[in-house]
């Protein structure tokens, strides 16, 4: 072979191996770069997940609160009463509300918990339908209130109507009283029954994470030591 085509040829194979050399490392550089960029993505979309998943269980802890007060410190006391139609005051309640944020929990689809978003819309709707119950029956207790010029009698204990009151009015608050102990009990039933399942699906993906509300907290007991107050017995 001319040693020209010869020297021609050594040249272009030293070129062509560092021009493969060169591309191999832009790879391998590349690969890097992608692997450590969808690590920090993971670990900040892990991090969105589990932020979530902790606002919803305290947005559920605040729900269960308000309706677990009415229940504890004011419907209980009545509860088996007669006239408690009557003798329940008027509540006020805040007017804060903590929604729980399901744009963030989309999620717990992928994950299989599907009917886990279904429990926690249960669980907000049964909450709000305690508060209007509450709402609801203020304004019958409002209205059944008589004006000065008429005759009634007073209880001073409960600060509400006597004997005498409208019989269609009193139906209508006994009616409103009753639905008002029912949309509590059951705000509180789907309030725990979806923390209890949010709980669940929190430990399954972050094993290791312990800051979770737990169970103990969605209870009578753990109520009053959130007040800094003991349970009272049963009746």
């Amino acid at each position: 072979m001319d040693p020209q085509y010869e020297e021609a040829l050594n040249l272009v194979s030293v070129g062509a191996g560092k021009i493969v050399s060169a591309l191999g490392g832009a790879f391998a550089g590349a690969g890097v770069a992608f692997w450590f960029q969808n690590r920090r993505e993971n670990k900040i979309k892990r991090n969105a997940q589990f932020e979530a998943l902790v606002r919803a269980q305290h947005a559920l802890y605040f729900m269960w609160s308000v309706v677990a007060g009415l229940r504890y410190k004011y419907l209980d006391e009545s509860r088996t009463d007669p006239k408690r139609h009557r003798m329940l005051r008027i509540n006020w309640l805040p007017e804060h509300h903590v929604p729980i944020d399901f744009n963030a929990l989309t999620f717990l689809h992928r994950q299989g918990s599907t009917t886990l978003l279904t429990q926690l819309y249960v669980a907000e709707r049964a909450y709000l339908s305690a508060i209007d119950a509450v709402r609801e029956r203020n304004q019958l207790v409002f209205r059944a209130i008589p004006t000065p010029d008429k005759e009634y009698q007073f209880d001073p204990k409960s600060k509400l109507l006597g004997m005498r009151v409208d019989p269609l009015m009193d139906s209508l608050l006994e009616s409103a009283t009753t639905a008002l102990y029912h949309s509590v009990d059951g705000g509180m039933s789907r309030c725990e029954d979806a923390f209890a399942e949010l709980r669940k699906a929190a430990k399954r993906m972050f094993p290791k994470n312990k800051p979770f509300l737990r169970d103990e907290n969605l209870t009578k007991d753990g109520f009053f030591a959130s007040h800094g107050q003991k349970a009272p017995a049963d009746n």
